[in-house]
């Protein structure tokens, strides 16, 4: 009781290009929709990619054991 050992310890996400791709797509739909409604929906398509990109299953070490 008194050491403190964790039982399981979490790891933090690797470092990835597809939060910035995110916030440039959703960036731009916002400016664009000032303009044309349409910009929402032709928006819509590259902010899905890039959250499907984003939230992709990636192997992790702990799903090797």
């Amino acid at each position: 009781m008194t050491d403190a050992l964790p039982e399981l310890r979490e790891t933090s996400p690797e470092p990835s290009i597809w939060p910035l791709l995110a916030a440039i797509a959703v960036g731009a739909t916002f400016i664009g929709s000032i303009f044309t409604p349409y910009a929402v929906v032709w928006g819509a398509i590259p902010i899905a990619a890039a959250l499907i990109g984003w939230f992709w299953p990636k192997g992790t070490p702990e799903d090797e054991e």
